[in-house]
């Protein structure tokens, strides 16, 4: 006979796992149903802004794709 410590670690785990795979779902279709729309403006998080008022090299790739978007 199991005992009851061990039976409530398998529902847990099992709990866990359901929620999980349930987020892992639920993010794939969000991800493959893109509503995007035109717009007027778009926001793009960087890193840093050299001292003389340049961006750096990731934030220069950042705004590039952007700019392709």
């Amino acid at each position: 006979m199991r005992s009851k410590l061990r039976i409530v670690v398998e529902y847990s785990g099992a709990v866990i796992l359901i929620w999980v795979i349930l987020h892992l779902v639920v993010l794939g279709w969000v991800g493959l149903n893109d509503n995007a729309e035109t717009a007027d403006v778009i926001v793009i998080f960087g890193n840093k802004v050299e001292t003389n008022g340049l961006p750096s090299n990731r934030l220069a790739r950042r705004l590039d794709r952007g700019v392709e978007l």
